[in-house]
């Protein structure tokens, strides 16, 4: 039976057991902006931030423009809604960006695969429908 890694801190009914693509954080990826709990104003500024920043990704896959290139982006929501993976993928070209969002009780975290945090939130901060 494959390896699969279970969802950190996520809120589950006694049903379910979820499994998720394990992406292991870069080294930039440990900002406690996105790890502290929502009562420190500075995190909850920065969660509410990544959340609407996630949530303005619609689910499936979309063409999407950035920096003047096309790029399909795509969302796939899990967990009812608390661990969500984000990709996009250069059209014609060789940039990726690829995250999860893990949604627990205490704050919203990050976790970029293969990329940087800063490339993952300059994207889902700039990207715009084509």
């Amino acid at each position: 039976m494959p390896s699969e890694a279970r969802v950190p801190e996520l809120a589950r009914d006694s049903t379910s057991h979820a499994m998720v693509r394990s992406c292991a954080p870069d080294s930039h990826s440990s900002s406690s902006i996105h790890s502290m709990p929502p009562e420190h104003d500075g995190a909850s500024q920065a969660t509410a931030s990544l959340q609407a920043m996630v949530d303005r990704v619609p689910e499936g896959w979309t063409v999407v423009a950035y920096e003047g290139r096309s790029y399909g982006l795509t969302r796939t929501t899990r967990v009812h809604g608390q661990s969500i993976s984000i990709s996009a993928e250069e059209l014609g070209g060789d940039d990726l960006i690829s995250a999860n969002v893990y949604r627990t009780r205490k704050a919203e975290h990050l976790r970029p695969c293969e990329v940087s945090e800063a490339k993952v939130l300059a994207f889902l901060r700039g990207w715009t429908p084509a």
